[in-house]
Parts: C-alpha cells; structure tokens; sequence
C-alpha cells in the first residue's frame, strides 16, 4: 500500500503526532474528480503508542487502505492518548502494608514496583482536549499541503472511526478551538465522514471522567446544534457487537447512528446513511464498507440532499 509518514507537530518526532498519507489504489472510475479523505484513527481514546499501534498496524491501516482502494487520496491521523489514571500515592501505600501483612515483605515489594509501573505507563497521556488539539494541527498541516495531496477541485472529507469519529466531530462541532488554530469552521470541509463512530458517551461519562480523562467527555449527540451544517455520511454496522445479548445494546448506546442521524436531519444538517452487514472490527476492511464509499464519495459524491438512502434496520 502505497504511504508516507509525516510528523505534523515539528520539531516533534513523537508517533502518536503524525499522519500517513495513503494515495489511490486505483481508478476512481468517474469524470468526478475524487475526495480527499482525512480519517481519525479508533483506539478506544488511548492513543496510538507505537509500540502498540504497530502490533495491530493491518487493522490501523484497514480503514485508509479501503478509501485508498476506491480511488481517494486518504490522510490518516494519529493522536496521543489517555490512560486509566494511577489511585494516589496513600491508597497504594495502603495496599502495599496490607499485602506485606497478608503475605510478607515480598508481596508488598510487588505491589509498589506495580504502582510505579502504573505511573510510567501514564506518564504523558492526555485529556481530550489535548487529542482535539492533535487532530486540530494535523488539519493545519493538511491545509499547508492541499495542492500536494489532491487537485484544487478535490472536496475535503474530514471523519474518522469508532473513538476518532469521536475526536473528529467533537472538534468540529468546535469553532472555537478551530480558530484559535487558524482554521475556518468545520476546518474547510465539504463533508463529514462517520464509520460505526461514538455520538453518544453520556452514560460512561462518569466513568471515563474519573478512570481516563479528569474532564467531561463531549456527547456529540447532545451537542448536535453544533455541528457543521455540511452533508454528512454515516455508516454503521447491521450488528455493532455481532448481535450478541447485552453486548449489542451497550455498544449501540455509543454508536448511536440510529439516534445520531434524525438528530441532525432536525438541526437541519444534510444526512446520509449507509448500514452494512459488518461488525465493529471488520467493518474497515470489509466490501460492503468499500462499495457504500464508492458510491456515496465518488457516484453520488456525497450530495446535499436531506436524505439519499436510508439502510437502519427496523
């Protein structure tokens, strides 16, 4: 697959702060001149350490190499992560007296080289706002090197999937935040792409506030008068969680497409959906997923009408 790997925050070389940039696979097989795709990489909000991104690297790169195959340029950011954050320094004094008393000295050696593990591995993560900055500057970089990734008439489609359609659209619903980075609203784009994405985390904010981020997680769903009014394409999963009993409906509260979508068609927000026969892990580098962009980015180029198609299941 054909890619470049770029450092967006100079003099920075960490790899949690850079994108690749994957060019088409092949013809678009249209007069149209095809998008260019800027995809924020899903990690579950935990960033993209290289030591660990690179294991699963061939589902990483599922998602680019499937806009790349229809024939779009696709520019694939990264950005730094949280991490559950270690208990005080007291409550693992405490835990290492009571194993000591419980087990002896060694156990409560073991607890303590335990903590301080914990502490290095959280050394360096970082809030939400932070990851909206990441996304934030690569878009600046983006902008930089328009006439170098796709022709002057090529529409920018700005999206991303699972926990980076999270980071992707609560910046965008940011004018604020994507002014203080010299960026106009809705950072310039044309469209908005959402794959099997997080809209909705107002449930599992307590809990994402107190073990990952110290902060109010956003819930695009309940913000949704702040979303760009540019046609957006939604594409989620038949079965998110293969279908399974209480794992499906948990997963469907955070991707909630079937919610998302009316929400912003009443915000008068232009609103295409597209269901395919996929799960949440499969779907990026699935045909279905292929054929639905094919034909909304390039086809049907993803036009302002309210509603193209509608493929919820009842």
């Amino acid at each position: 697959m054909p890619k470049r790997t770029v450092f967006y925050a100079p003099p920075s070389q960490h790899f949690e702060r850079s994108l690749d940039v994957y060019s088409p696979t092949s013809s678009p097989g249209t007069d149209h001149t095809p998008p260019l795709v800027i995809m924020v990489v899903g990690s579950g909000w935990i960033g993209h350490r290289a030591g660990i991104y690179r294991v699963f690297d061939w589902w990483n790169a599922a998602g680019p190499a499937t806009v790349a195959s229809v024939g779009c340029t696709c520019v694939c950011v990264r950005h730094r992560g949280a991490f559950p954050r270690p208990p005080p320094g007291a409550i693992a004094f405490a835990l290492a007296c009571a194993a000591a008393l419980a087990g002896g000295f060694p156990w409560s050696v073991c607890v303590l080289l335990l903590y301080g593990a914990w502490l290095l591995a959280a050394r360096g993560a970082a809030t939400h706002e932070a990851m909206m900055d990441d996304v934030a500057q690569a878009l600046v970089w983006v902008r930089s090197h328009r006439a170098e990734l796709a022709p002057p008439d090529a529409k920018l489609i700005i999206g991303g999937y699972s926990s980076g359609g999270h980071v992707a659209v609560s910046l965008l619903q940011r004018p604020d935040k994507l002014a203080h980075f010299g960026l106009p609203p809705a950072a310039g784009c044309d469209g908005i792409l959402l794959l099997s994405d997080v809209t909705s985390a107002r449930l599992l904010a307590w809990l994402l506030q107190r073990v990952l981020f110290g902060e109010a997680l956003p819930s695009p769903l309940h913000t949704v008068e702040k979303s760009p009014a540019v046609p957006h394409l939604l594409v989620h999963c038949h079965h998110e969680a293969f279908g399974l009993p209480l794992f499906e409906p948990a997963l469907s509260h955070l991707l909630c497409t079937p919610q998302f979508a009316p929400a912003l068609r009443a915000a008068g927000v232009p609103v295409r959906v597209e269901g395919v026969p996929s799960d949440h892990w499969t779907i990026l580098a699935s045909e279905p997923l292929a054929n639905a962009l094919r034909r909304t980015l390039l086809e049907e180029r993803l036009k302002s009408a309210q509603v193209v198609r509608d493929t919820i299941p009842a």
